[in-house]
């Protein structure tokens, strides 16, 4: 479980994530692409 002590603790319970319509992860492993961008408050 995702907590502010752990951040980056990957959530459970998704068999795939999908990026911008690109396969992001699937079964646990990750993409060597990166399909999103990193959002900066202003």
């Amino acid at each position: 479980m995702v907590s502010h002590p752990k951040p980056h603790q990957l959530a459970q319970g998704f068999d795939t994530i999908i990026v911008n319509g690109k396969v992001a992860r699937r079964e646990g492993k990750m993409s060597e692409s990166y399909f999103g961008k990193v959002l900066k408050p202003n």
